[in-house]
């Protein structure tokens, strides 16, 4: 609590709520003049690619704040993974409407129809399931609507993805030891092969050990071979699509068409965009930070950028520029503008590092 300056914590709001949050916002869901939070998570802890769940919590106008389950909210609620979410009023309605993105999902819309959170369909987005990080949105070629940005996971690895060959991901008790192990796969040369090498594999499954002698046995193998046809069709499973940070270009109806970044969009993970029109064309322009080191000695961590910055051509697209007076080096992991003694600053949280700020300039 803002107490004259000094935070102090209040020990009895969100009392017993631990989870692995990734995202927590404010707004005024039900328009009665305060704000409510909505936290969001995208896995349980010790438990890769599982599903999780939302929470919404509603203000009663003094500052207390009461877990909502009801079913104005369970459709967000239910969602399995979040990593970011806004709003925005994508089909001119006039109402604000709730845009989420997460991991093994698709980016999902969902909007108010009296008083209840729905999930819409058919609108260009049911097959973008990716490893999404951030969300944007502005009028990117000024046409009246709301378009929006999405960061991703990139193609500078050896990993791709597309609705022909997906990376799936496959959950259930393998060994049957009563554990669930999380068992990730992608195609190399059109064939459905673990991501993880042999020795992984058996430090979770040593089943696989005795099963497959030598690394050549393991190598030859098809999956069905490794973990039974039957087992496979049983577990549950989680699909992606799309590796590429894109350009959703709305409409005017909320339906979305993807359009390509350029190339130097893709050469890192994107963990936050920044948008603002940087050049003075009264369009605006992109900065995307990212990169990571938390990750498989096998794909080689991920930190090609130094901060990309992407001016808008006032078509509606982005070209790339290079930018001396940025240099982001390092995992990012968020970026925001701050104001102190009025002059604007940018603040960009690496992570195991201190802040980077930089003063900016309209």
């Amino acid at each position: 609590m803002n107490q004259k300056g000094r935070f102090v914590k209040d020990s009895l709001q969100f009392s017993g709520l631990e989870i692995n949050a990734s995202k927590v916002k404010v707004w005024d869901l039900q328009n009665d003049g305060d704000l409510d939070v909505l936290i969001a998570s995208d896995q349980l802890p010790l438990e890769f690619g599982s599903s999780s769940r939302q929470y919404v919590y509603l203000n009663d106008g003094k500052g207390n704040f009461k877990a909502d389950t009801s079913d104005a909210y369970r459709e967000f609620i239910q969602l399995p993974s979040v990593k970011d979410f806004l709003w925005a009023d994508i089909d001119k309605d006039g109402e604000e409407d709730l845009i989420v993105s997460g991991y093994w999902e698709p980016i999902k819309v969902l909007k108010s129809v009296d008083g209840i959170l729905r999930l819409m369909e058919n609108n260009g987005l049911d097959n973008t399931n990716g490893w999404w990080n951030t969300l944007e949105a502005a009028d990117f070629d000024q046409d009246g609507d709301l378009d929006l940005i999405a960061g991703n996971w990139g193609l500078n690895s050896r990993l791709k993805a597309s609705r022909e060959f997906p990376i799936t991901l496959y959950r259930a008790d393998f060994d049957e030891n009563g554990t669930t192990d999380p068992l990730v796969t992608y195609f190399e040369g059109g064939k459905e092969t673990p991501f993880a090498s042999k020795d992984e594999l058996v430090k979770q499954m040593p089943f696989l050990n005795k099963e497959f002698l030598s690394y050549k046995s393991f190598a030859r193998a098809n999956l069905e071979q490794l973990f039974s046809k039957s087992a496979l069709d049983k577990a549950e499973k989680k699909q992606l699509y799309e590796l590429k940070s894109i350009y959703l270009v709305n409409d005017g109806k909320g339906n979305f068409t993807s359009r390509e970044m350029p190339r130097i969009a893709q050469a890192t993970i994107t963990h936050d965009i920044f948008v603002d029109d940087f050049d003075g064309d009264d369009f605006q322009d992109l900065l995307l930070v990212g990169n990571t080191y938390e990750i498989s000695t096998q794909l080689g961590r991920l930190d090609a950028s130094h901060g990309i910055i992407l001016l808008n051509d006032k078509k509606g697209n982005f070209n790339w520029i290079q930018s001396p007076g940025i240099n982001i080096s390092g995992p990012a992991r968020a970026i925001e503008r701050i104001r102190i003694k009025e002059e604007d600053f940018l603040i960009i949280g690496i992570n195991n590092a201190p802040p980077l700020m930089f003063k900016y300039k309209e």
